[in-house]
């Protein structure tokens, strides 16, 4: 409709503000793959929007954080 302001597509699960802290001292993740190296982005204190921007080309999603914290690897708050 015409004058309409709100973005279309679905709405984040993931509050893009949310700050991420990591929960393991280690990388979970197998060496080498696309998933241990969307996690070496992770730092504590950084947003979720921050990872989502620095693992664009590696394909990351809110999929992906919501994941690590299902598995407990990191909390976002």
């Amino acid at each position: 409709p015409a004058g309409k302001t709100e973005k279309a597509g679905r709405k984040r699960s993931v509050n893009g503000n949310a700050k991420i802290t990591v929960l393991v001292k280690e990388n979970p993740l197998r060496e080498g793959s696309k998933a241990a190296k969307k996690f070496a982005l992770i730092k504590t204190g950084m947003t979720a929007n921050e990872y989502l921007e620095a693992s664009k080309k590696l394909g990351g999603g809110t999929i992906d954080l919501k994941t690590l914290v299902t598995r407990g690897h990191i909390k976002i708050a």
